[in-house]
């Protein structure tokens, strides 16, 4: 969600103006949540996201930095959780999914993009059962369950498959 120019304008006049300047000021909702989160990631992370936004966002075609994009936020989204943090927690969950989404309409048959979907679509799962949102964390989980099974369905006889996904039902 952006801000006009006016609001925009009306933030910047407000830190060149006060007293007691804070270090980072926000415009937006979608930056406050962004700040929020940023503030709660070790410089690690932040950097490891930072590179792979990069990354991606310079290659869109390039799917494994995709993958690793949506790998990033969703070990973000587990920090989150742990950290009781249970929106934002979400909210990178489900970004995580997104980037996992799109990369599976360009390699629909691949199983490996598969297997992460069903990961991330446990992530989402987890975040709104952190939430209390019991209803939907288990549609996410069943969702999980679905793919894993197609997966196990479609994968060569003897390869091993690991369907255990309900950890905390």
């Amino acid at each position: 969600m952006s801000s006009s120019p006016e609001t925009v304008a009306k933030v910047i006049l407000r830190a060149l103006t006060t007293r007691n300047p804070r270090a980072r000021y926000v415009a937006t909702p979608d930056a406050r949540v962004m700040l929020a989160v940023m503030l709660r990631m070790s410089d690690g992370m932040r950097d490891a996201i930072a590179v792979r936004t990069a990354l991606a966002g310079a290659r869109p075609a390039e799917l494994k930095w995709q993958r690793d994009l949506a790998t990033s936020h969703r070990s973000l989204s587990e920090l989150l959780r742990r950290q009781d943090d249970r929106e934002n927690a979400l909210v990178e969950a489900q970004r995580g999914l997104e980037i996992l989404e799109a990369v599976a309409r360009q390699a629909p048959q691949d199983l490996d993009v598969e297997s992460e979907l069903a990961t991330a679509h446990t992530a989402v799962g987890n975040a709104l059962w952190a939430r209390g949102d019991t209803t939907a964390a288990l549609a996410a989980y069943e969702t999980a369950l679905s793919r894993r099974t197609r997966i196990a369905a479609a994968r060569p006889e003897g390869e091993r498959v690991d369907l255990v996904l309900l950890q905390k039902i």
